[in-house]
């Protein structure tokens, strides 16, 4: 249930309290010359009335409404206001100004003053109900009763009869209580007053879930609505298959202008629908990207014109080698569409990264994906890029020994060297001769322990760079690592090489 349960939306504008015998500035009084100052006289009564120890006190005197009615008007004042004030002041009794309220206000003075559960609190609030005789009068009596109470039920009766306005009947139906026959009542008098299409939402918004009135709200809402946004509202709210869904729908439908509006009407349109596929159709002629292309390409039916169409058009609208495989990606396996956006990026690749993007998209296999790879090494520049083809190229294969070959030729640093000889064919010539460079690139201790270490065992190339090391050594921390890596036996010949040249180096 959508309605809240307080009185927020019910409170009255405060009234502005003008003191007794006070006048606004600038207002004229007219003194009646024949009428007596009835004011002063009832003053008089009321002085005397509080004096009880006073043997000149007057005993009270009964005012006529007659009597309240000339005081009213001789001092522009509310006199209920003097009432309360002397009540307040244990001058005059409760019952006393009870008998002269004359108003709805003037009750409720007296209802707020009232002790709890008494005679004259009823009484006081069944008489400011019965003289309020407009809405905002009978919102005074129902923001002063108790919760639950009878006269705040009353008063709420009696509102929603007073209600003249859309405003007014919204205001009472949200305070109804849940499944009562006066929510009944003034949901139906709520629908009855909305003149608008908001106005129906607001009922709509405010009715039970799946209640009569929600379910009219909505009817009455298509039926007063005007715009795109209206009737795609209208569809949005409206039951999954109702006939209310369709019809607001196509309504929709007819009012779109833009390519937002027929993607609206697409997505709230049911699956398998005419609608659906009119939306679609739509779309097409005012897509101007080829992500959103594709993705009515995607929505299409499978061996639809519509479909072909979207795909024909996506590769159209593609300038860029993204564009290009994101075509190649959405496209089926095996289609025309996807061949032909396949060899467009394949055209548009400038750069290494371009033709991995391009492979990485092909079918293992494909004659695109090995295109992709040999371009790649065509763009080549460095030892590290031929490498990358090396690693991408499939094993065994003339590209990845074409690609290592390359690298070697390429490679300026012992770094370089190493990575080709660690990617050569065991005892390869590749090997060997990328094992070679690696010696003559070497620089430090460290750099020809490691070619020694990858060198085979036993081969001239292991055993020389032994004796590089050791000649290379600088610190005895050099000496440590020679030692760990590379020395097999301890007194062997070698063995010894190192410690003495350690003892030179530590003493």
């Amino acid at each position: 249930m959508r309605k809240e349960k307080n009185k927020e939306g019910l409170t009255p504008e405060p009234k502005e309290v003008v003191e007794p015998g006070s006048q606004p500035e600038g207002t004229e009084t007219t003194e009646a010359p024949e009428m007596p100052n009835v004011r002063e006289q009832v003053l008089k009564v009321l002085n005397g009335a509080g004096d009880q120890s006073s043997e000149t006190a007057e005993k009270p005197q009964q005012l006529s409404s007659e009597d309240v009615e000339r005081m009213a008007a001789e001092t522009n004042a509310d006199i209920i206001g003097l009432l309360v004030n002397l009540f307040e002041q244990g001058r005059v009794s409760l019952e006393t100004v009870f008998e002269l309220a004359q108003t709805t206000a003037n009750c409720i003075a007296v209802y707020d003053l009232a002790p709890q559960g008494s005679e004259l609190k009823a009484k006081t609030g069944e008489k400011a109900l019965e003289m309020a005789q407009t809405f905002a009068d009978c919102k005074t009596v129902y923001n002063s009763a108790p919760d639950g109470s009878e006269l705040e039920e009353k008063a709420l009766v009696k509102l929603l009869e007073l209600a003249e306005t859309f405003a007014d009947c919204l205001v009472v139906y949200k305070k109804t209580t849940d499944g009562s026959e006066l929510e009944t009542k003034a949901g139906e008098k709520l629908l009855e007053m909305a003149q608008t299409f908001d106005d129906c939402i607001a009922v709509y918004n405010s009715a039970p879930r799946g209640s009569e009135l929600e379910t009219n709200a909505l009817v009455k809402a298509f039926e007063l609505a005007k715009t795109f946004a209206d009737y795609i509202e209208v569809c949005r709210l409206a039951p999954d298959g109702s006939e209310l869904k369709a019809k607001a729908g196509e309504k929709a439908f007819v009012l779109a202008k833009t390519f937002d509006d027929h993607l609206s009407v697409y997505r709230l349109a049911p699956d398998g629908s005419e609608l659906k596929e009119k939306a679609l159709v739509k779309l097409l002629e005012l897509v101007e990207t080829t992500e959103y292309c594709l993705r009515i390409y995607n929505s299409a039916p499978d061996g639809s014109e519509l479909k072909a169409d979207a795909g024909e058009k996506a590769f159209a609208l593609a300038k860029t080698l993204d564009d290009h495989l994101l075509v190649y990606r959405r496209a089926p396996d095996g289609s025309e569409l996807k061949a032909k956006a396949g060899e467009k990026a394949f055209d548009l690749a400038k750069t290494i990264k371009d033709c991995i993007a391009v492979y990485r998209l092909a079918p293992d296999g494909s004659e695109l994906k090995e295109k992709a790879l040999v371009k790649t090494l065509d763009l080549a520049k460095t030892t590290a890029d031929r490498l990358r083809v090396r690693d991408l190229a499939p094993g065994g294969s003339e590209l990845e020994a074409k690609a290592l070959v390359e690298a070697l030729d390429l490679a300026q640093t012992f770094a370089d060297c190493r990575a080709v000889y660690e990617r050569a064919p065991r005892d390869s010539k590749l090997k060997a001769k990328a094992g070679e460079k690696s010696f003559a690139l070497a620089e430090t201790a460290v750099d020809y322990i490691t070619v020694s270490m990858r060198a085979p065992v036993g081969s001239e190339l292991e055993a020389k760079a032994r004796v590089k090391a050791l000649e290379m050594a600088k610190t005895v921390e050099d000496c440590e690592k020679i030692w760990d890596r590379l020395v097999i036996m301890p007194d062997s010949e070698f063995g010894k090489k190192v410690k003495e040249k350690m003892l030179r180096l530590a003493a």
